[in-house]
């Protein structure tokens, strides 16, 4: 067992933090988001970009899996499976706890159309119908993550940072020439990130040291990157030229290209690989270290198809504050009562239901590997 850095640790924690912040700002329903009449204008754009908090965090995650799996020679079949066990437990016990509200009136009956045949074979099967689009981006770099190590373990340093660059060129910047290239899909997404994360791991010695100031100033840039460049794509100028850019092409989602989240996370990680391997204060370790194996569970409840609407109906309830100083109090506190309640109940599922069915689960499928 792996001695478990709680600085990295405690970055994942903060890596799910951003990546529910990016959610929030995605769903809210604030003018500058929802007002038509305001998509394109300077306010739409800043707001926006606040979503590509969500790729800082998604990257974030994954380098630290990077850090840590470009270091393993072990068989990814324990790793794959218990992923598996785990996504499989949210999505179908979400399901059943659905329909059974569905069933006895707790929920109302129009919601019964969610129950098609569709979703519940999704729930059934969520790594491979894609019910979570990052776990099955992630179950794939699992899977062949063994794979590039030694296709990287056997190439110099040069060969290395040539095809880490060459491969995040075609797959990040090639779009911004071409919005309608196919050569950017999740899966292709997470891998350049994990050969950033394995160069990390490799020259980390030879990396120049950031401190918080420079990592802090390097994330400002990036986000006013992302303001800028989404104005100007979206600008009449630019859509009069017939490029037909999508208006998230630097933020997140479908046919956005998150290069400046990449550039954001990759001196942020670097500065707490740099630290050191744990805090000072053994008990402070112990809680960071137990909260972190929870993170996972706490995407997998609110990014849930069938929760997720009411989680930020529930939410979005409190009307939109006027000031721009209000806005901050309301989202910084909305967000981080929300990650808590979320992580505090993903720890004790993952306590007392998920860590113990992954061990039995995982046992009867070694034993019958073994026999």
């Amino acid at each position: 067992m792996r001695c478990r850095n709680s600085k990295i640790e405690a970055l994942r924690l903060v890596s799910m933090l951003m990546i529910v912040a990016g959610h929030y700002f995605s769903e809210d329903n604030w003018a500058c988001h929802a007002d038509g009449s305001l998509l394109h204008s300077w306010c739409a754009c800043f707001h926006n970009a606040l979503i590509m908090f969500g790729q800082i965090g998604v990257c974030l995650f994954v380098l630290i899996s990077a850090f840590f799996l470009s270091k393993s020679n072990s068989s990814p079949k324990r790793r794959l499976f218990r992923l598996w066990v785990q996504v499989e437990f949210y999505s179908v016990s979400f399901l059943v706890v659905f329909a059974f509200l569905i069933m006895y009136g707790f929920i109302d009956q129009s919601y019964a159309e969610w129950l098609s045949f569709r979703n519940v074979l999704t729930s059934f099967f969520p790594v491979v119908q894609g019910a979570y689009w990052f776990i099955s981006a992630f179950f794939v770099l699992n899977l062949v993550a063994p794979y590039v190590n030694k296709l990287l373990n056997d190439m110099d340093g040069a060969a290395v940072r040539n095809f880490a660059v060459s491969f995040c060129m075609i797959t990040f910047v090639w779009k911004y020439i071409n919005p309608s290239n196919c050569y950017f899909n999740d899966i292709l997404y997470l891998v350049a990130v994990y050969l950033v994360g394995y160069m990390v791991n490799r020259f980390l010695d030879q990396l120049p040291r950031f401190n918080l100031l420079t990592v802090f100033g390097i994330i400002c840039f990036c986000y006013l990157a992302v303001v800028v460049g989404t104005r100007a794509i979206t600008s009449a100028t630019v859509a009069n030229l017939g490029m037909s850019y999508p208006s998230n092409l630097f933020i997140a989602g479908p046919g956005a290209s998150p290069l400046f989240s990449l550039v954001a996370a990759c001196p942020l990680f670097i500065y707490v690989v740099q630290k050191g391997s744990s805090f000072e204060s053994d008990w402070f370790n112990r809680i960071v270290n137990s909260l972190a194996s929870a993170t996972l569970g706490v995407y997998l409840i609110h990014e849930n198809m069938f929760l997720k609407p009411f989680i930020w109906a529930t939410v979005f309830q409190l009307s939109e504050p006027a000031s721009i100083l209000g806005k901050i109090v309301l989202s910084s506190v909305s967000i981080f009562i929300l990650y808590t309640l979320l992580l505090l109940l993903s720890f004790v599922i993952q306590r007392v239901i998920v860590k113990r069915i992954g061990n039995l689960a995982s046992i009867s499928f070694l034993s019958k590997k073994v026999s």
